[in-house]
């Protein structure tokens, strides 16, 4: 019998994958700029694994700095939403 995801799960997946795709990272890409593996990160978005709060810390600042072409400059990426949902996990 398969378990459904639940519904924070699946929000907190949605949160992952929305400003990875809006920075133009492949999951392989981002999970190694978080220190995680790719098939881990895979298990985050698709809802079938809850991350620990370090890991989700990780993913965050991953996402906050987008590298630049120029100089080796970074520049900030998109706004993170994992802040709002890391709010609402109950308990």
């Amino acid at each position: 019998m398969r378990r459904r995801a639940s519904t924070v799960g699946l929000q907190l997946g949605q949160r992952i994958r929305d400003p990875r795709k809006t920075l133009s990272f492949t999951q392989e890409e981002l999970a190694k700029r978080a220190g995680i593996g790719a098939s881990y990160l895979s298990m985050f978005e698709r809802a079938k694994r809850m991350p620990h709060f370090e890991t989700l810390v990780r993913l965050a600042a991953a996402l906050l700095r987008k590298p630049c072409s120029k100089a080796g400059r970074s520049r900030v990426g998109v706004p993170l939403q994992l802040g709002s949902i890391i709010v609402e996990l109950p308990g």
